[in-house]
């Protein structure tokens, strides 16, 4: 007897051969279903049927097609005929190139709504059509460029679910198939490869092999960076200067991304550069400039629909309106994003809570602060994400020194320190020196907390004039001042 998985693959091959794609076995525990459920019976997982389209030219068709609108080829079941069976190899990889093809667009077109196991069960149900069917084919080059493409929408399913190493593990997978394949297309999917991993390695923090990454692939595209995928490499080095601080650099990358972007008439991809942008004058200060980035990006993602893009501008323009002091306005932003995060985009959400711990310190909110850090807490639990973790850490000691616990803000400002130093860079690190430096001098004002005054005012002034580098170096004259007035305060001090 057949297995219920060997039953799955033999049934998916015979539908491929005619045009047919009804993929009903769940995509979790593989148990046969019938055409009409929407939830697996034995485990209760959804079901997602594959797209069906013509064996012939690749047009996606409704379920009631019985010929193709296009070329019209009969779409009826049935054996394939002596012509299918002798396909020519150009035809073959014509094939697979639309099979894969109609597969990644439905899966990432869920995974771009949030729906991530439905997105998930597209991309197995295409590798498995793709095995049965080609999985003998390792020779050709359209196998492989399509076996890298499934598998680097099964590790954007797992990256978009804040699983890294599970995204990179698919990832190398995709080099893997890639290796030793120098035509023009395999060497565009591998710097595509590339800017994903380089993508995955920043959000674990790992700065140095991301940038590597960036680069191979740019070297891989060679005369064919004026693509997507090259814009999105000079924008991923961008980010990454950004993110160590040297703001020069990032401008240049996201310019080269930018000029790319408005060339091939990239709304999507001009939506994101613009975000991208507004975060870099958020860092040096010039708010008024980003926020006319952020709500640039804001309108091109409404038009385009691209809910995940709204969440994450909405989460920006919160930001804004807290350095602003506008505290209840930049609220309503943060709740907005985490709403239509939820579910969907869990990566935004433990950033979002962050920004809404920060926003009601600022406001004298301190038990509704309290609980967004909790909130924020348990959803980055099991997420390996270095620099949030360390964020929250930083809140944590800030919120415990508005409280009034100022010797344990002090121990914990200790303990998030070299972590904040050794995985931010930039705004944020300064940020983090500087309210340090703030809270100690708050420390040693309270009569209780007044011994060694000379030892607890010279490490403020150090990390105060750490910040003042900072911001100098960045241009930010808000923070600038702020430090200034901190390290006078300091001076009066030990004149008096």
């Amino acid at each position: 007897r057949q297995s219920s998985h060997s039953r799955s693959i033999f049934r998916e091959f015979t539908k491929l051969t005619t045009g047919l794609f009804w993929s009903m076995d769940c995509p979790k525990c593989r148990h046969p279903n019938t055409d009409a459920a929407k939830f697996c019976e034995n485990c209760g997982a959804p079901l997602v049927r594959a797209p069906r389209f013509c064996f012939e030219c690749g047009l996606e068709l409704s379920d009631q097609a019985k010929f193709c609108p296009n070329c019209g080829r009969r779409q009826d079941a049935g054996e394939p005929s002596e012509s299918d069976a002798s396909d020519s190899q150009h035809h073959r990889r014509s094939q697979i190139e639309r099979t894969v093809r109609s597969f990644t667009e439905r899966g990432s077109s869920l995974l771009t709504q949030g729906l991530s196991e439905e997105a998930r069960a597209v991309f197995e149900s295409a590798l498995e059509v793709i095995n049965s069917r080609y999985g003998a084919h390792a020779d050709d080059p359209s196998v492989s460029v399509g076996h890298a493409r499934i598998y680097n929408g099964i590790a954007d399913v797992h990256s978009k679910l804040g699983d890294y190493d599970t995204a990179l593990e698919w990832l190398s997978k995709a080099l893997d198939s890639l290796d030793g394949i120098e035509d023009t297309q395999a060497r565009i999917e591998r710097a595509t490869v590339r800017q994903l991993t380089g993508w995955t390695l920043f959000r674990q923090g790992d700065m140095r092999n991301a940038a590597a990454f960036y680069c191979y692939g740019i070297i891989d595209l060679s005369e064919n960076v004026e693509t997507k995928t090259g814009a999105m490499l000079y924008q991923g080095l961008g980010i990454i200067f950004r993110e160590m601080g040297d703001y020069t650099q990032a401008r240049d990358y996201m310019e080269r991304c930018r000029q790319i972007r408005v060339k091939l008439t990239d709304d999507v991809g001009v939506a994101i550069v613009s975000n991208n942008l507004g975060n870099l004058y958020v860092f040096t200060g010039e708010l008024t400039v980003a926020e006319e980035h952020y709500t640039n990006s804001l309108r091109l993602s409404q038009q385009l629909n691209d809910l995940e893009g709204v969440a994450i501008c909405n989460a920006n323009l919160g930001y804004i309106q807290y350095e602003n002091g506008k505290y209840d306005l930049a609220e309503d932003y943060l709740l907005t994003a985490v709403r239509m995060a939820e579910g969907k985009w869990p990566w935004i959400i433990p950033t979002c809570y962050g920004y809404l711990t920060r926003n009601n310190v600022g406001a004298g909110r301190l038990s509704q602060a309290r609980a967004y850090l909790k909130k924020a807490d348990e959803a980055l639990a099991g997420k390996d994400d270095v620099p949030v973790q360390a964020t929250l850490m930083e809140l944590e000691a800030l919120l415990a020194f508005h409280e009034g616990d100022r010797r344990a803000s002090i121990h914990l400002f200790d303990e998030a320190c070299p972590i904040m130093t050794a995985h931010i860079k930039g705004f944020h690190s300064h940020v983090f020196l500087l309210n340090f430096g703030r809270c100690i001098l708050g420390y040693v004002a309270d009569p209780d907390e007044a011994s060694n005054l000379h030892l607890w005012r010279t490490k403020a002034s150090e990390l105060i004039g750490r910040a003042t580098d900072g911001f100098s170096r960045i241009g930010n004259r808000k923070y600038l001042l702020a430090c200034h007035q901190l390290l006078d305060e300091i001076n009066r001090a030990w004149t008096t």
